[in-house]
């Protein structure tokens, strides 16, 4: 009759060799995650929307310049830039378009 138990020592080895096995792919997983999430935070932010559709990536640019709040009429090349946080006059301005 053959035998299919391991012994006891056999069975401590099997074990072992799991629990090494489990740790490595659990090491594995956190420190590519974290090198992942270092390379996010390194990149510019044109590396980082470069990748985005045309859509994500102009919602993206409104979103960051919404946080910048007013800023005065600039000139950046043959444009002119101004940004008004002015809510009453866009919310009347909406108001009528709509």
């Amino acid at each position: 009759m053959k035998q299919t138990m391991y012994n006891r020592g056999e069975a401590a080895v099997v074990i072992a060799v799991v629990a090494a096995a489990m740790v490595f792919i659990a090491a594995f997983v956190f420190f590519s995650t974290l090198a992942n999430f270092v390379e996010a935070q390194t990149n510019t932010l044109d590396e980082r929307i470069s990748t985005m559709p045309a859509v994500q990536k102009a919602s993206f640019k409104g979103t960051e310049i919404a946080k910048l709040g007013s800023v005065a009429k600039t000139q950046a090349g043959a444009y002119y830039i101004e940004i008004n946080r002015n809510g009453d006059k866009y919310n009347k301005i909406k108001k009528n378009v709509l």
